[in-house]
């Protein structure tokens, strides 16, 4: 999820939840299930905090692949739109060098969703993840090298990440690196380039 050079993404049962956690050892599905049955019930403008509760218990935390668990954490908490809460969770998760942790939390810093706004700090997370590869951060830190947020403006940078993101299919990236092309920044002016790569992210 991100801001853009302009436009880009903006990457997003009640029932027995506490029963299911111990009728189950926690697994990552156990914790994917928890984070659906969060969404639903948030949709379904139903309270959640006993589902919340069991994402949070030490053993799904901190036994069974927690990064993740405090990953969907931070989702389900960005879904509601408590920012406050979302941060937090992207940030412990971060912390491990869970990579759409790292980028999420930049996003925040970026927007100063409950967090100071620090393109900085913005720029540093989503380098972390695009360092692993993660496909919307290489997006975002393309974006912060085009706008120069948090790092220099250095469009040569902004189409190196595009293109890394591009190559793994993401249209934003796609469309930004044709934007680049059809500049001629960052990497020569060159139309046919950027109709091809505009072409791919409409498809």
């Amino acid at each position: 999820m991100k801001r853009i050079i302009k436009p880009i993404i903006a990457c997003f049962l009640l029932g027995a939840a506490p029963a299911f956690a111990q009728t189950m050892a926690p697994t990552p599905k156990t914790v994917d299930l928890l984070y659906q049955q969060i969404l639903k019930a948030e949709q379904q403008g139903e309270p959640v905090p006993l589902i919340r509760s069991t994402l949070q218990k030490p053993e799904v935390i901190s036994e069974v692949q927690g990064a993740v668990a405090q990953y969907k954490l931070g989702l389900s908490y960005l879904q509601s739109r408590d920012y406050t809460q979302a941060a937090y969770w992207f940030r412990k998760a971060a912390d491990q060098g869970y990579a759409d942790a790292e980028d999420n939390l930049g996003v925040l810093y970026d927007n100063g969703q409950r967090v100071p706004q620090d393109y900085t700090q913005a720029a540093y997370w989503c380098r972390k993840a695009a360092d692993q590869g993660n496909a919307g951060a290489e997006d975002n830190l393309g974006i912060d090298y085009a706008n120069g947020q948090g790092v220099s403006q250095d469009y040569t940078q902004a189409a190196y990440w595009f293109r890394k993101a591009a190559n793994q299919g993401l249209a934003y990236a796609q469309y930004n690196l044709g934007f680049l092309y059809a500049k001629g920044q960052g990497v020569p002016q060159d139309y046919t380039q950027a109709a091809y790569w505009c072409r791919k992210a409409a498809n």
